[in-house]
């Protein structure tokens, strides 16, 4: 007995020495981006894997997520993580995750102390679900159950932990968040002694540079019956497909990592090196898609087989076709501004907007305006404070180039269109070249054409 556990240690040895806690495969962190960043995590958890550091933080996440990561530490132990974010809007956000560490290549011995044919192997595996509920769009609570099992050889338990969290959106530039897990204090007994999952609490704080231009992070950590200690992180974003991180971890390291982000799929990848892991890479996929508080908006009548940017024919009227969630909203605005960005008519209500806003073409002074290329940006406000700005860009003109300029005289102005010459009316006994005719004329006139004769004796038309 006593060697099955010696075995089983061989595989957490640098666990205990870092932790000496049951489940310490839970503290091994979660997500490329956030080890990159030393795992100081809990005051920005911002993406899927905020389900692993602080899940209330999950309500925040506006677009369904799904993460994955895949890391091999030292003595064949390979870290497996899968999470999902679902948002429900108004109603909260919900996510799933499992986390499992797998170590193989012991050899087994039965009780003679006898190798056996069958290698073993050690997995430890947490699978949880987590719902999120944000409150006036400043702040969240969350909670979190996870459902805890482990494999030493032949033996095997399992427990149900509970976990609990706050976070605040960012102030003035600055988001906290904390979180306590293990608040029943789960135990998986193996052999005799159980093991015993002590509390956890962590507290974080980011701060969030203009248009995150860097992010920086801190965590404070208190394991049960161990010290604090403290991580950092920092994320930089020169580009927006492009992020450097760096960070120090609760294992005294230092951290570092680099993030792509495409329009739906973000990679990232996280190395670090220290005494109890050694050296070792991560790397996670982040697929993101179908923000749930997305509001469209469309211009109707746009010409066809055409720039799309044009309208067809100069109306009285312009119709945008709206595409909205079923939440609740408390107000909506539709800014309409010329090329050069000078706001020209603004519409705007309270609660939610109809299926199609008119603009009558006049702007906030009533007058009519001119063709010309103009910009729109539609906002939408949710009962919960979210909001969903829509931009995009259009042209009042007419579809054919020889309709006449009739926007100067909307605008009360003297017409510009160009006026078609006079018919010139040559005089009477005048050919059509103006000079008068003779009898070369009658001659090239073809036989038994009918002449006008009305130069004869008649006076002239008038």
């Amino acid at each position: 007995m006593a060697l099955l556990l010696l075995l089983a240690a061989a595989v957490s040895v640098r666990a205990e020495k870092t932790f000496g806690l049951a489940g310490d495969y839970l503290n091994y962190g979660a997500g490329a981006r956030a080890l990159a960043m030393g795992g100081a995590f809990t005051g920005l958890a911002d993406d899927a894997s905020a389900e692993y550091y602080n899940p209330a933080a999950v309500a925040f996440v506006d677009e369904y997520q799904l993460t994955s990561m895949f890391a091999t530490f030292g003595l064949g132990t390979n870290l497996y993580y899968l999470s999902a974010a679902f948002p429900l809007g108004p109603w909260g956000a919900v996510s799933a995750s499992d986390l499992l560490s797998s170590a193989d290549g012991f050899q087994g011995r039965n009780e003679a102390n006898q190798a056996t044919l069958n290698d073993q192997s050690i997995t430890q595996n947490a699978a949880a679900l987590s719902y999120a509920y944000a409150f006036h769009d400043l702040w969240s609570a969350g909670v979190k159950a996870k459902f805890l099992r482990e494999q030493v050889f032949s033996n095997s338990g399992d427990a149900l932990g509970l976990d609990l969290s706050l976070y605040s959106r960012p102030v003035y530039g600055v988001s906290a968040g904390l979180s306590v897990a293990n608040i029943n204090r789960p135990r998986i007994t193996l052999v005799e002694d159980p093991d015993v999952f002590g509390r956890d609490v962590k507290f974080g704080v980011a701060y969030h540079a203009k248009s995150d231009l860097f992010i920086a992070t801190l965590d404070v950590n208190k394991l049960e019956a161990q010290k604090m200690y403290y991580a950092t992180g920092l994320e930089i974003n020169p580009y927006p497909i492009l992020s450097l991180r760096a960070g120090w971890n609760q294992q005294n390291a230092l951290t570092a990592g680099v993030g792509i982000n495409f329009r739906i799929l973000k990679v990232d990848y996280a190395f670090s090196n220290s005494n109890d892991f050694g050296a070792y890479n991560k790397i996670s996929f982040t697929y993101r898609w179908g923000n749930v508080y997305h509001a469209g908006l469309k211009i109707q009548g746009l010409a066809k087989e055409t720039d799309p940017i044009y309208v067809e024919g100069l109306y009285n009227e312009v119709k945008f076709k709206t595409s909205l969630p079923g939440f609740s909203m408390k107000g909506w605005s539709l800014v309409i501004s010329d090329e050069e960005g000078k706001t020209v008519r603004e519409l705007k209500g309270d609660a939610r907007p109809p299926e199609t806003v008119v603009w009558d073409m006049l702007d906030d002074a009533g007058k009519p305006v001119k063709r010309g290329k103009y910009r729109f940006s539609f906002k939408v406000v949710y009962k919960n404070d979210k909001s969903w700005v829509e931009k995009g860009r259009f042209r009042l003109d007419y579809k054919s180039e020889n309709a006449p300029n009739v926007d100067m005289q909307l605008n009360g102005a003297p017409s510009t269109a160009p006026v078609p010459p006079a018919k010139v009316v040559p005089p009477s006994g005048a050919g059509d070249d103006g000079k008068p005719k003779g009898d070369a004329g009658a001659a090239n006139q073809a036989p038994g054409s009918n002449q006008d004769n009305s130069s004869k004796g008649e006076p002239p038309p008038q």
